[in-house]
């Protein structure tokens, strides 16, 4: 259960992070379609061809984001957002005692201290 919750938070973050590059993808779409046209206008096939690539390849890229929208907002609606990753669980608190013979702390179940060495009383 545990790996899919981490496979569907990795899944969010990666349809997250391609959402918020649309951006980027309609400017590379403009400089592509600035190509073209310069291209046309001085008669070079090679910078229409190049043209035509980034305008393709921005295009690709922007079909991408909106289906990375979509699938977010799938997972908005259906409510399966990942629970945040949690940093560290704390441990659960450990009994203690005092050592007889140096009087550092140790723990309740231990037979020696693990300062001095010396043997404990049971209690």
């Amino acid at each position: 259960m545990d790996n899919r919750n981490s496979i569907a938070a990795r899944k969010y973050e990666v349809y997250k992070r391609a959402a918020t590059k649309k951006s980027r993808y309609i400017i590379g779409l403009l400089i592509g379609l600035i190509f073209i046209v310069v291209g046309m206008i001085i008669s070079n096939e090679i910078v229409i061809f190049g043209g035509i690539l980034v305008a393709a390849i921005s295009l690709l890229n922007l079909v991408a984001c909106r289906y990375a929208e979509k699938q977010l907002s799938i997972i908005e609606q259906e409510g399966a957002l990942p629970a945040p990753r949690s940093e560290a669980k704390p441990s659960p608190p450990v009994k203690t005692k005092v050592c007889i013979h140096c009087g550092k702390l140790i723990a309740a179940s231990s037979r020696f201290c693990e300062e001095c060495g010396k043997k404990q009383q049971n209690a």
